[in-house]
């Protein structure tokens, strides 16, 4: 593939091309597979790599081995050993790639995977100042954390059964990275089978042993996961994993 080609590759992918030069490379995507199978690894590739400029060697190993791979029926002819190493390199740079873009440390997994449950409960109108559930709802969904907490500590200390106060108090210590705090509230919900809220509560606990800064609890997040019986929450587990 030349590197006329390839030019009007990258700019295809950036919508920079225009006029009749868009309408003669995408009838030229029509009528050749190989193209388009050029195109389709190259948008991969920029997904992967999008904003990860240390990553420019492997983009060009895949650029130059792939080139190699689908030019391989070229009169200049094309191994089958060849092939296969082609091949192999492309599996092993692109595996490369993966695992060097998917978060790994504590803050990459907390800045990804964190974000606090939505309580499907909309506030109501404080009926005075001591409305302590309420007050506590209305500063975690505002993001007050800090306020959230205190509100929840009070109403728990009356009403210590209250499980979507419990849940919006562990999620509000982990959004202050109050991981002990947390994992003390969220244990007590694992435990308790009187409410509806365990998955949640697992995938929280089973999250918060990823991003607590202690790789000997990592082992207790697979536990978590594994008990979570929800199809969705089962699925962010796995994504996680």
């Amino acid at each position: 593939m030349n590197k006329d080609t390839q030019r009007k590759i990258e700019k295809y992918l950036q919508k920079q091309l225009e006029g009749i030069e868009l309408r003669r490379f995408e009838d030229q995507l029509e009528k050749d597979e190989v193209l388009r199978k050029r195109v389709k690894l190259e948008q991969e590739l920029n997904e992967v790599l999008s904003d990860k400029s240390d990553f420019n060697i492997f983009r060009r190993i895949v650029n130059e081995t792939s080139t190699d791979y689908f030019n391989k029926k070229s009169s200049s002819g094309f191994s089958p050993l060849k092939i296969a190493a082609t091949v192999a390199l492309l599996i092993s740079a692109s595996w490369i790639i993966w695992t060097l873009s998917t978060p790994s440390t504590p803050d990459e997994i907390y800045n990804e995977f964190f974000e606090p449950y939505v309580i499907q409960t909309t506030p109501r109108g404080l009926t005075e100042d001591t409305d302590t559930y309420m007050l506590g709802t209305i500063h975690y969904r505002d993001g007050e954390y800090a306020s959230a907490i205190i509100q929840f500590e009070i109403l728990l200390t009356e009403t210590p059964n209250d499980y979507r106060a419990q849940l919006m108090l562990a999620i509000s210590y982990m959004a202050l990275k109050d991981f002990k705090s947390a994992e003390d509230v969220l244990i007590r919900l694992v435990n308790d089978p009187n409410h509806l809220f365990q998955d949640q509560a697992r995938w929280y606990l089973g999250l918060l042993y990823l991003i607590d800064g202690d790789k000997e609890n990592d082992w207790k997040a697979d536990e978590y996961f594994e008990e979570i019986e929800d199809t969705a929450i089962k699925k962010k587990a796995e994504n996680l994993n």
